[in-house]
């Protein structure tokens, strides 16, 4: 029985060692099924990785038990420094404590700091500091064992008392140490179940066990234990050490530890510093490799301190404290001595000691020169220049190309964007020349939810068949987060938006069987049914307070009220029942939405969904008052009863994994409730259980690679894991990496930084910045064949261009410091954009040849071929994407008809036109959004909204008798009108009268213009069609206003009703007048134009008499000059449909959570021309032509308006196409 410690710079070398070893195990005759070998690894995908070597090399993998850290010594305690979901107890404990003195006035004067912080808090605030307070307090009993005993058991179990006595924020949290302790011990009883489990017990009866020699104070049994294997350490707490030389009296304790250097590297004088770090380096250590130092000196301090404890002479009371510790001179230099003697044979396995060495050296490969790659990797190894150290290898540096060593490349970026195009070109080039899989590529960065959204959209923009697979890990996945929406909906943001991004979800559309036009048209139904907030009027009531509005008639159960006498009654009726109008779904403008009664089934799904809310707000009891929570039984039964009612199980993996995630973190929640509550009935706040639910639910999470997918991971996710190709992305300065050394204010450990007097660190104290470079290092050693780091470097015109990260500046100045001009030949700047050109050539040097840095280029057929097409121009592109403008390889055929209102929007809106033809959405397959109206809507300020209510009102009046009505009561009339009274689209129901009656005044003004211009009413009369060359123009119904035989004109009536409705009036005329070209029988229509006059109170007839109207003017245009118009937009609308390639890029609207990419679609390669078209549209709309509201001497001075027109729609065509 003893510690044996294996070193080695590789992974497989250390995994190959156990498997070696858990053979030898497992034939030593112990039943290993009912005490299995235990190997505790630092993450899933290594215990999956060494599962599947020992399947493969015994054909099963029985009689082995993999856990944590904080799992293998669960049996001392539940209060391991892990990210464990044990650590859940002390928060919970923590909550109540501070709870009361926050509540109580007479509390113990130790607290007088802390009760100043304290007040004003709300209770979920309360919580997130017992969370914080928590991490403090665990990390005292991994890192500071004996202040926490000296604290709540002996006092003079610590040295450091009278400097810990002058810190201010010592008093409270030693009197909250005491309370804990205080509690924990009234639980100890001899009849209770608390006696041997709980939370201070165990930290006092570590010691017991540690130093106990009897049978009964041994944790773990002795006789027939089998060892343990510890499977890639990278760092152990204090407390930790003495654990494991007291597992190595009782069994044989492997550890398998990753040490990148086979020569003995560290302080021959002191080869644990008593500070931390602080090594006393001599000359010739100083000569040696500066990149092994400066990165790896967290690994360094790690084996330093395990040397400590790699003699057999087991436990003893003088290593309970690590700091109290120390071996002599005589001992250091045996150990030195020892490990030369272990690497003098850098391929031999030492079996006569306790130390074990294998060491892979990087060898050169198919006859090739050692790559760059390999010389960084065994310059580490041998703690040697990169120029080698002659016997182990040699590197020539000068004989570097960059053509045939694509092994380590560094590139600068215009933007994320840019880095993750680059990686997918990189990605695909080495698949193409190597055979790599997709398997065999990490791409890793300092935070990978920053960048999901931005992988996900890069990679689904791509054509479907040019799409690699890839698996997105270190986030919580959108699955687990979609069931947390759902308690932030019904618990802290009852609004729409919160409800649509719960639906929204993948999860949450495949348990419910919607897709993504469902998704739409159930926004645009609840959007039209006046859904804003709330299940009901008690969950506004209980959320809101008293505060909350009595008739509020947006919640979801009054749209569903509405949605509901749609479905029942014919479309178009104008249904009541009780304080609900009818709404059919379809009332959305600008949107073809189907009714409720055409989407049966998918009506019948949301009010299944509306059941389910329904039963769950019950659950919540909202009626109380007022609202402080539910008991623990209570959030238990409600969390279970939302998982099942809103996430039914399906058979797909996503969906099973998301529910056992939520479910396992409900039932330890629950559990750790219990153990910590003194009042089992006493409520607990919303803010409180899902914030716990929330982190329950993140430690829960386990996640893996997928089989033949690229990975995106954080950077440590799969630390020491070979990948034949790695790409570090995201490592510019202001990324997080390695970040900063930050700690909470109140941590005693850290008061040195602030006072020079206070406590010095410990030497088993961790630095995130010293641990984040030894990872970097780590991450090169890994690395078996190609590694490419990318950064951001800004694109802002103006700005000086940002650095990378001082861990890549170092390594980078390193290289060159090792090998001068070898770090010119592999770092450069990414393309734009892999759609720029220069994205489909590899780099060249300054005489045009090629310089192997970006070997990767864009190879997407398509994109090649538009800028192959573009490279025979005559005329050069402007931008560097133009050359996509206009670019089909398979033009598409000119439509046989061309509808109006296509035409119209042609013009009007060209932007939203072409959009709508190519079917780019906001995301994925989902239209722009609709939002809900305001409480109180400035009807009159949303042209949209002001004109539709308008036409309604108009129509109301007219299917009526207005005949000796006087306008106030007509007003009155439409304010009071249930269509109009009860449509919750127009605000808020108290409110609505008053938003309406503007609106009410102008259309009864119009209708009095209308009928002063037709006293008898307006005839219907179909046009027909306009028809151009080979295109049909489908022309609208008319308003005709009745004339006698001699009247030589046809006027039509048109009502503007918005600004652009002039436009509309105006194009309508020339179309018109377009029909009578070349025919004798002309129908001679002419334009009665109706709109509401600025200097006027009401509608009039614009801009005057009609027979008062002068040129120029668009009624007074001639048949052929008409033709000549329609004609040009005829061929602007057909250009605007070529075949446009686009590419998303990130926008800045957050409404849609992080449930969704932050993505919305904009042109690449189309923006030159949109400009162009927009603004020489601002200033044809200025012309005579464009403006019949207005009189001819305030119309534009254009002469020659028509020829204009042409002229400058035949210039943006020709410029805008291929």
């Amino acid at each position: 029985m003893a510690l044996h410690i294996a070193y080695s710079n590789s992974y497989d070398v250390l995994k190959a060692q156990l498997t070696v070893n858990l053979t030898t195990d497992s034939q030593s005759g112990t039943d290993l099924l009912f005490s299995p070998i235990q190997i505790v690894v630092p993450s899933r995908e290594i215990e999956n990785d060494i599962a599947r070597s020992l399947c493969q090399t015994d054909g099963i993998c029985i009689g082995f038990s993999f856990s944590n850290l904080a799992g293998w010594l669960k049996p001392y305690g539940s209060f391991w420094h892990t990210s464990s979901i044990d650590n859940f107890t002390l928060p919970w404990s923590l909550y109540p404590i501070l709870t009361r003195i926050q509540k109580e006035n007479n509390v113990h004067s130790d607290y007088g700091r802390l009760v100043e912080h304290l007040k004003g808090m709300t209770p979920g605030e309360l919580f997130s500091l017992a969370e914080h307070i928590a991490r403090v307090f665990t990390k005292y009993v991994n890192y500071r064992y004996d202040w926490v005993c000296s604290w709540i058991g002996d006092p003079n179990a610590t040295i450091d008392t009278d400097k810990l006595d002058t810190l201010p924020d010592l008093p409270w949290q030693k009197r909250l140490w005491q309370e804990l302790r205080s509690r924990d011990k009234a639980k100890e009883e001899p009849s209770s179940i608390y006696a041997t489990s709980s939370y201070t017990g165990k930290i006092l009866a570590l010691q017991e066990q540690l130093l106990g020699d009897s049978a009964e104070e041994k944790p773990l049994e002795t006789k027939t234990t089998p060892p343990v294997h510890i499977f890639l350490p990278h760092t152990l707490p204090p407390l930790a050490m003495p654990v494991l030389a007291k597992q190595a009296q009782e069994r044989d304790v492997w550890l398998y530890v990753f040490n990148p250097c086979c020569r003995y590297w560290f302080d021959p004088g002191d080869a644990v510093p008593k500070d931390l770090f602080h090594w006393t380096e001599n000359t010739h250590m100083a000569e040696q490799n500066r990149l092994l130092r400066e990165n790896a000196r967290s690994i360094r301090a790690f084996i330093d301190r395990l040397w400590q404890y790699a003699p057999d002479e087991g436990m003893s009371a003088s290593k309970l404290i690590e700091d109290n510790f120390s071996r002599g001179k005589r001992d250091l230099k045996g150990m030195r001595r020892l490990w030369e003697q272990a690497s003098a044979s850098i391929y031999a396995k030492v079996a006569d000691t306790d130390q074990s060495f294998i060491w892979q050296k990087r060898q050169p490969q198919d006859g090739k020169p050692l790559t760059l790659l390999d010389a960084v990797v065994n310059s580490i190894l041998f703690d040697c220049p990169l120029s080698g150290d002659e016997s182990d290898f040699s590197f020539d540096a000068k004989a570097f190309s960059a053509t045939r060593d694509t092994s380590l490349r560094i590139f600068k970026s215009q933007g994320q964007i840019g880095e993750i195009e680059a990686v997918i070109d990189w990605i695909e080039a080495l698949k193409q020349a190597h055979g790599y899989s997709a398997d065999d590529f990490l791409v890793v960065t300092p935070n990978v939810s920053n960048i999901a959204g931005l992988v996900r959209g890069v990679i689904n923009a791509r054509a479907s068949e040019n799409r690699i697979a890839y698996k997105i890990l270190g986030e919580v996945s959108s699955q687990e987060s979609a069931v947390l929406q759902s308690g932030t909906f019904f618990f802290t943001t009852p609004d729409f938006d919160t409800f649509f991004e719960l639906i929204s979800s993948p999860l949450f559309m495949r348990c419910w069987d919607i897709d993504y036009t469902d998704l739409q048209t159930l926004r645009n139904w609840l959007v039209a049914a006046g859904f804003r907030n709330g299940i009901c009027q008690a969950h506004l009531r209980a959320l809101l307070g008293d505060g909350a509005v009595e008739d509020d008639d947006t919640t979801l159960e009054r749209a569903i009220e509405r949605l509901a006498l749609g479905f029942a009654y014919p479309q178009g009726t104008e249904a009541v029942h009780g304080r609900s109008l009818a709404i059919f779904g379809n009332e959305v403008q600008g949107h073809e939405n189907e009714t409720v009664s055409e989407q049966q089934d998918l009506f019948c799904r949301l009010l299944s969904l509306w059941q389910t809310l329904k039963s769950l707000a019950q659950l919540a009891h909202f009626e109380l008052d007022p609202y402080t929570g539910l008991t623990a039984a209570e959030w238990k039964t409600f969390s279970e009863a939302l998982l099942d009612g809103l996430y039914p199980n399906k058979p797909e993996s996503f969906v099973t994994d998301a529910r056992e995630s939520f479910t396992q973190a409900v039932e330890t929640l629950h559990e750790t409730i219990l153990r910590t509550t003194q009042e089992p009935d006493e409520r607990i706040a919303p803010a409180v259980y899902w914030a716990s639910l929330k982190r329950a639910v993140g430690v829960s999470v386990l996640q893996s690679r997928q089989e033949g997918a690229v990975t995106f991971a954080n950077m440590d996710a799969l630390r020491n894991i070979p990948f034949k190709a790695v790409a570090m992305i995201g490592l510019g300065e202001d990324s997080d990496f390695p970040g900063n050394t930050t700690s909470e204010e109140f941590d005693l450990t850290c008061a040195y930084r602030n006072d020079s007097k206070a406590l010095p660190p410990r030497r088993g104290d961790q630095d995130s910045r010293i641990d984040n470079r030894s990872l970097f290092l780590e991450l090169i050693c890994s690395v078996k064949r190609h590694l490419l780091i990318t950064y951001d470097a800004g694109k802002i015109a103006g700005e000086k261009s940002k650095n990378a990260c001082a861990v890549v500046e170092d390594f980078a100045q390193w290289l060159d410091e090792q090998a001068p001009g070898i770090l010119m030949k592999i770092s450069g700047t990414l393309p734009a954009s892999r759609l720029s050109e220069d994205s489909f050539t590899v780099s060249c040097d300054k005489s045009g040849n090629i310089d192997g840095i970006r070997f990767f280029t864009n190879r997407n057929p398509n994109d090649f071929a538009a800028w192959k097409d573009s490279a025979g121009t005559v005329d050069p592109p402007d931008h560097p994407e133009d050359y996509l403008r206009g670019f089909s390889p398979e033009p598409e055929s000119t439509p046989d008809v061309l509808y109006w209102k296509d035409l119209l929007q042609a013009w009007i809106n060209p932007t939203g036109y072409i959009h709508g033809k190519l079917k780019l959405t906001f995301f994925r397959d989902i239209p722009e959004l609709t939002e809900p109206v305001g409480l109180y809507p400035n009807l009159a300020a949303d042209p949209l909204q002001k004109k539709m209510l308008t036409k309604r009102f108009l129509e109301t009046l007219q299917s009526g008798d207005c005949e000796g009505v006087t306008d106030n009561q007509l007003v009155t009339y439409l304010c009071q009108a249930e269509c109009f009274r009860l449509n919750p689209s127009y605000g808020f129901a108290t409110l609505r009268p008053l938003v309406l009656e503007a609106l009410a005044r102008e259309a009864v003004s119009i209708l009095r213009a209308q009928q002063t211009l037709a006293p008898t009413g307006p005839v219907r009369e179909d046009p027909g069609y306009l028809i151009i060359d080979k295109t049909q123009i489908r022309l609208p119904i008319l308003d005709v206003i009745p004339k006698d035989s001699s009247q030589p004109t046809t006027d039509f009536l048109f009502t503007a009703l918005s600004n652009s409705d002039y436009v509309r009036a105006a194009l309508l005329q020339i179309a018109l007048k377009a029909l009578d070209n070349g025919k004798d029988n002309k129908k001679n229509y002419r334009l009665r134009l109706l709109g509401i006059a600025k200097e006027a109170n009401g509608a009039q007839e614009l801009p005057g008499p009609i027979d008062a109207i002068k040129d120029p003017d668009v009624r007074t245009l001639l048949p052929f000059e008409a033709f000549s118009v329609m004609t040009s937009l005829v061929r602007l609308t057909e250009a605007m449909n070529t075949n446009i390639r686009v590419l998303q890029t990130k926008t800045s609207n957050q409404s849609w959570g992080d449930s969704l990419p932050p993505f919305n679609p904009v042109w690449r390669g189309f923006e030159t021309w949109q400009d162009n078209v927009m603004k020489e549209k601002v200033r044809l709309d200025g012309l005579c032509i464009f403006k019949p509201q207005e009189e001819a001497s305030k119309k534009a001075k254009e002469v020659n308006a028509v020829d204009e027109f042409c002229h400058t729609i035949t210039r943006i065509i020709h410029k805008g196409s291929v």
